[in-house]
């Protein structure tokens, strides 16, 4: 959901809001971009920094799952 709402993000910044560090973030990243949902592309000021994006196929499954997250609200 982080990258629906923030295309072109860092790694650091992904692991920033999810509160996760770059060493388990890495291999979801590395199989989500093997499943062609995301791009890792470095940075070309600063090759130690990764930027992710979405692919199209990454978009397309923002409205498949839209349903998980309207699930996942706890009405008050």
């Amino acid at each position: 959901m982080i990258l629906w709402q923030t295309d072109k993000i860092s790694v650091k910044a992904i692991g920033q809001q999810a509160l996760l560090n770059s060493n388990t973030l890495t291999p979801w990243l590395k199989r989500m971009e093997q499943a062609n949902i995301v791009k890792r592309i470095r940075n070309q000021g600063d090759e130690r920094l990764v930027n992710i994006h979405l692919t199209q196929d990454g978009w397309a499954l923002k409205q498949q799952l839209a349903c998980i997250a309207e699930q996942l609200i706890i009405p008050t």
